[in-house]
């Protein structure tokens, strides 16, 4: 993912949501630094994170919390704007599934 596109991927409503993973695999420029979270919080799962290429994040929802609504996860620049840099982004959630009706 680019990563000045500020909404990176979105957790689905309805989700108990555990954390995000990320690796930097293009070194993020035009910044000195970035967090990721939501809007409510934008660096509720890591603040100040490396800009290098390689860099591994690992952001925890503590404590895990429920989302109600599509909710996007954000990257925002510290210090500057995004210019440059891609990432990989995992996240964890569990949505718990309808029973069959019959």
């Amino acid at each position: 993912m680019d990563i000045t596109d500020p909404k990176l991927i979105s957790l689905p409503s309805h989700t108990i949501f555990f954390g995000a993973a990320v690796k930097v695999l293009e070194a993020i420029e035009g910044a000195q630094s970035w967090s990721l979270g939501v809007a409510e919080g934008t660096n509720r799962f890591g603040n100040w994170l490396s800009l290098s290429a390689g860099s591994e994040i690992r952001g925890p929802a503590d404590p895990s919390v429920v989302y109600w609504n599509n909710t996007p996860i954000l990257a925002t620049p510290i210090n500057g704007k995004f210019t440059k840099g891609r990432i990989a982004i995992a996240i964890y959630y569990l949505r718990l599934p309808i029973p069959d009706a019959t």
